[in-house]
């Protein structure tokens, strides 16, 4: 912050007295979010579900269209050893975790088959 002043006590006084209502106005916004990180809901039996909203949507598709890219370029899948058992997990936590899961998967299906890439075959009770 650049202050122009004649006097050395005067710029020591502005400088200690303009910064802290900027760091009050700025700092204390996020003070007062009630705004949850994620929209949750509750299903029939009170398991806590990720919510069907059209935030929760977008932050989804835009997590699967970067993850389908990886897949496509040959990049490792996060936290496990093939592509395949990314999806299968990542289809196993939708379905138990999400509202409207069939929704998501129905998307990560149909994503991948645009791309080209091979149907899933799902492991277990997927």
């Amino acid at each position: 912050m650049t202050v122009f002043c004649r006097t050395r006590a005067r710029v020591t006084v502005i400088l200690r007295v303009l910064p802290l209502p900027a760091l009050l106005l700025l700092g204390c916004s996020g003070l007062f979010n009630t705004e949850s990180f994620t929209d949750t809901t509750r299903s029939a039996d009170g398991t806590l579900l990720l919510a069907d909203t059209e935030r929760s949507w977008a932050d989804f598709v835009d997590v699967t269209n970067d993850q389908v890219r990886g897949e496509i370029d040959g990049e490792t899948p996060p936290g496990v050893d093939s592509w395949l058992d990314h999806w299968t997990m990542r289809i196993s936590v939708i379905r138990g975790r999400r509202e409207n899961p069939e929704k998501y998967v129905e998307y990560i299906v149909d994503t991948r088959s645009r791309a080209g890439l091979p149907e899933l075959t799902l492991r277990g009770d997927f």
